[in-house]
């Protein structure tokens, strides 16, 4: 639980020797199936020697770059009077 009161699903891990702790989401937003079963991808990204951290920003990244052009939201100017 977070200063602020807010709740988040985490796993905690270990990679390269390091200890780590992937957010998995906030709750109630996942529930506790969704929160298992990305738990369980995570732990299978470990047994493949991969950084489940690493792997969720390389995801969010490409996802962002594969976007479709014209399919994000461009604020409008507002005039000054």
């Amino acid at each position: 639980m977070k200063p602020a009161g807010a709740k988040l699903w985490c796993l905690p891990y270990r990679f390269d020797g390091k200890q780590k702790k992937l957010s998995i989401g906030a709750y109630p937003a996942i529930d506790l199936r969704v929160a298992r079963a990305r738990r369980e991808e995570a732990k299978g990204l470990l047994r493949d020697g991969k950084d489940p951290a690493a792997e969720k920003r390389r995801e969010k990244l490409t996802g962002k770059a594969n976007r479709q052009p014209g399919t994000h939201r461009v604020p409008r100017c507002q005039k000054s009077q």
